[in-house]
């Protein structure tokens, strides 16, 4: 009498269970020949396996190229009697970021093309940490937005390296909504006076891109040393 153990993927085969088929034969005697019996299901049981991750939801700050100045409105420290446009924050910025980040590595996906067989299907589009990507796989496709103004002024897309568990740079682009003041060349901030009509009618705002990087940090993580912090 034999016991097989025959284990099934339940559902999609990313998923994170499988259920081993316990099942029961023998041999009997037909005509002078060991013939194997009709197997019989004794039992089933559930594996629970190490959880596969398609993505992971980060919190960081990145450096952008987009400038984004305040116009404001001011008595001319030459002439009390006029108003001039002050312009400030004009520079780069540090902003507070939550980000997206996909596990689909081009480096993987460059080796399933060129070595199929070595690649598993589920390292595609996601990672187990007790099969985890190497280093020099683990980049990754990143969307996010940022949390200093309102939560659309300020998308940014690009790759993230994950240089150690949960610990990432990102550096890609910034599309941010930023003000602007229509004026020629020989409009000069801070001395041209102007009116407060004038003013209201030449502030705008406009959409502008440029280069970002930064740093990200998994929102695990994170959760994980505050627990542990109040944890007495």
């Amino acid at each position: 009498m034999l016991a097989q153990i025959s284990p099934q993927v339940l559902g999609h085969p990313l998923h994170v269970r499988q259920k081993a088929v316990i099942v029961r034969s023998g041999f009997q005697l037909n005509n002078d020949n060991l013939e194997m019996s009709q197997p019989t299901t004794i039992a089933t049981r559930t594996i629970k396996m190490k959880n596969i991750y398609h993505g992971a939801i980060e919190v960081g700050i990145v450096q952008t190229n987009v400038v984004n100045p305040t116009y404001s409105l001011v008595t001319s420290p030459t002439d009390p009697s006029q108003k001039v446009v002050k312009r400030t924050d004009d520079g780069k910025r540090i902003l507070a970021t939550a980000m997206y980040t996909f596990y689909l590595s081009p480096v993987v996906l460059l080796e399933k093309i060129f070595q199929p067989s070595k690649v598993q299907n589920y390292r595609l589009e996601g990672r187990s940490f007790v099969d985890d990507h190497k280093i020099y796989e683990r980049i990754y496709p990143s969307i996010g937005i940022g949390l200093n103004d309102r939560l659309l002024d300020n998308v940014f897309l690009g790759l993230k390296f994950e240089f150690i568990r949960g610990g990432s740079f990102f550096a890609g682009v910034n599309r941010s909504k930023v003000n602007t003041f229509d004026v020629d060349d020989t409009f000069k901030f801070g001395e041209t006076p102007i009116t407060q009509e004038a003013f209201d009618v030449k502030r705008n705002n406009t959409w502008k891109s440029a280069f970002c990087f930064g740093l990200s940090l998994d929102i695990r993580i994170v959760t994980n040393l505050f627990q542990r912090a109040t944890t007495p």
